[in-house]
C-alpha cells in the first residue's frame, strides 16, 4: 500500500506486517519527506505509523537497531508537519516514538528542534505540534516533566514571554502541558517564596492573565484545572491573590475567577467551584479570607444552586462548605443572602429522591444553623416557616442516613437563637412528634442491623433537642 519510487529494496527486518500484506518502514518515511503526496495518504501514513508504534510490539523490538530511521523520522516530523493540517496525528506519533523506544537522543533531538523554534522566533507559528508532544509525553511519564523542569525550563519560560503571541487553540495545549510541570515544580521548591524560582512565578503571572482574557469556554475549563494545581499551599495562593491587583485596572486572580464563574456556563460550575472551594480551605490568614469573601462570589456560588445536575451540586455545596468555615462569611451577611436558595436545593433534591444531594444539602444547612451569629438572625419569617416544612419531611425520609442528618439539622434549628417570637407551638410540636417517632423506627434499624454507633449519634441529638424544647 505504501510504497516509495526511490526505494525499491526493502531490508527484511524493517518489514511491518499489516493483515496480508508488508509495510516497509523506510518507504513511509521517504513518502513522509515527500512533500507532493496527497493529504489523504499523508494521513494514512501518519495514522498507520502511529497504530505500529502503539500496538505492534514484535516491530518494536526491531525497531531500536536503526537508530538512524528513528532520528530521521523525528527529524521528519518536527521539520515538515508542525503547520501540517495533520499535525496532531503528526505530533502523537512523534510523542509515541520517543516514549515507546525509550531512547534520550530522541528526546533530545526533539527539544533541540524546539529550542530552534524558540531562539529563531517562531514560536507562535510551530508551538502548538511542540506543547502537543511535550503534554503527551508528560502524561506517559512524570520523568518527562521532571526532564522539562530540570533541564529544559528556560526553553518553557521564553515561551511563556511570549504567550501573547498564541491563539486559543495553541494556548489550550500550552496549558495542558503546565498543568503536569507545576505538581513538579512544587514538590522542587517546597514553601514558595518570591523570586525563588521565576518559571513558577511566570506561569502564576500568565495564568491569572488568561484568567482575565481568555473567551472560549473549553480554555477556560482547562485554565481553571491548572489554577487548581497551583492552590496547593497558602503561600501560592497569597502569591496568586497579589497579582494584577495593584494596576488601574483589576486584573487579579478573584476578578478573573469572578469575570469566568459570572459567565454561569455549565462546563465551569465544577472546575470554577472546586477552586473556589480549595482556595478557602487552604487559607488562614484573616486578611486574605477577607479579600475574598468581600468579593460577590459568594453570591455567584448561591446561583449554581439552581442546577438540577447533581456534580455540579455536590461541588458547589462543597464549595459552599467551605466558605462557611470562615466568620466572615456570616459577618458580610451571606448566610441570610443564600438562605433561600439552599432550602429551595434541598426541596429539589427531597422531591427527585437525590439522597447525596439532600445529605450534602442538611449538612450545609446545619452549618449555618451552628455557626450564624446570635446577634443576627438568620430567618425571616416566611424561610423559617420553608424551613421547618423541609425538616418536618426530611425526618421521615426512608434512608437512615438521610435521617441522621435531618435530626442533626432539627438539633440546631431548635435552637433559642432561631426560633420566632411569638413562638410558633403548633408548628414545632408536629415536628416534634415527627422526629420521635422516626427515632424509634431507626432505633430499632439500627440497633437489629449492628449499627450501634449511628443509633448512639441519633441518640445524642434527640436529648440535644429535648434540652432545646425545655428551654
Amino acid at each position: 500500500m505504501f510504497t516509495s519510487a526511490g526505494h525499491l529494496t526493502h531490508r527484511e527486518s524493517l518489514l511491518i506486517r499489516h493483515g496480508q500484506n508488508q509495510e516497509c518502514f523506510t518507504c513511509l518515511i521517504e513518502i513522509l519527506e515527500d512533500a507532493n503526496i496527497s493529504m489523504v495518504q499523508r494521513e494514512m501514513c501518519l495514522s498507520f505509523l502511529k497504530s505500529v508504534v502503539d500496538e505492534n510490539e514484535t516491530f518494536l523490538q526491531v525497531l531500536p537497531s536503526y537508530r538512524l530511521e528513528c532520528c530521521n523520522i523525528i527529524c521528519v516530523l518536527t521539520d515538515m508537519y508542525t503547520e501540517d493540517p495533520h499535525k496532531l496525528t503528526a505530533a502523537l506519533l512523534c510523542a509515541s516514538m520517543i516514549d515507546k523506544l525509550q531512547d534520550e537522543h530522541l528526546y533530545e533531538i526533539f527539544m533541540d528542534k524546539f529550542q530552534d523554534v524558540v531562539l529563531s522566533r517562531l514560536v507562535e507559528k510551530h508551538s502548538q505540534f511542540y506543547f502537543i508532544v511535550l503534554s503527551k509525553l508528560c502524561e506517559f511519564s512524570k520523568t518527562y516533566s521532571q526532564m522539562i523542569v530540570s533541564f529544559h525550563g528556560n526553553i518553557i519560560l521564553t515561551v511563556l514571554e511570549a504567550h501573547h503571541c498564541f491563539d486559543e487553540d495553541t494556548l489550550s495545549w500550552l496549558v495542558s502541558l503546565l498543568k503536569l510541570l507545576i505538581p513538579i515544580l512544587c514538590s522542587n521548591c517546597g514553601l514558595l517564596k518570591e523570586g525563588s524560582d521565576l518559571f513558577l512565578w511566570k506561569i502564576l503571572e500568565v495564568l491569572v492573565v488568561w484568567m482575565n482574557t481568555v473567551h472560549s469556554s473549553e480554555l477556560q475549563v482547562n485554565i481553571l484545572f491548572l489554577l487548581r494545581e497551583c492552590l496547593q499551599s497558602e503561600e501560592m495562593i497569597s502569591g496568586l491573590l497579589l497579582i494584577g491587583s495593584e494596576g488601574s485596572v483589576d486584573c487579579s486572580l478573584l476578578m478573573g475567577l469572578k469575570r469566568i464563574l459570572a459567565s454561569k456556563n455549565s462546563m465551569i460550575i465544577v472546575p470554577g467551584t472546586q477552586c473556589l472551594t480549595l482556595l478557602m480551605e487552604k487559607l488562614t490568614e484573616p486578611a486574605l479570607v477577607k479579600e475574598v469573601l468581600d468579593t460577590d462570589l459568594a453570591e455567584i456560588v448561591f446561583e449554581f444552586l439552581h442546577s438540577t445536575i447533581p456534580s455540579q451540586l455536590e461541588s458547589t455545596f462543597q464549595c459552599l462548605q467551605a466558605m462557611v468555615q470562615h466568620q466572615y462569611f456570616f459577618e458580610k451577611c451571606h448566610a441570610v443572602y443564600g438562605l433561600d436558595s439552599i432550602l429551595k436545593s434541598i426541596k429539589d433534591a427531597l422531591d427527585t429522591g437525590k439522597t447525596i444531594i439532600l445529605i450534602k444539602g442538611l449538612e450545609l444547612l446545619t452549618s449555618l444553623l451552628v455557626r450564624q451569629p446570635e446577634s443576627m438572625p438568620l430567618f425571616m419569617n416566611q424561610s423559617w416557616n420553608f424551613c421547618i416544612t423541609l425538616l418536618h419531611t426530611a425526618v421521615q425520609y426512608e434512608t437512615p442516613a438521610v435521617f441522621v442528618k435531618a435530626l442533626k439539622a432539627v438539633e440546631q434549628f431548635m435552637r433559642p437563637q432561631h426560633q420566632q417570637t411569638p413562638l410558633a407551638v403548633r408548628s414545632i410540636t408536629s415536628l416534634l412528634s415527627t422526629v420521635y417517632y422516626y427515632y424509634e423506627h431507626h432505633l430499632k434499624s439500627l440497633t437489629q442491623s449492628g449499627q450501634g454507633q449511628q443509633a448512639y449519634h441519633m441518640t445524642s441529638s434527640i436529648i440535644n433537642i429535648v434540652v432545646s424544647t425545655y428551654r
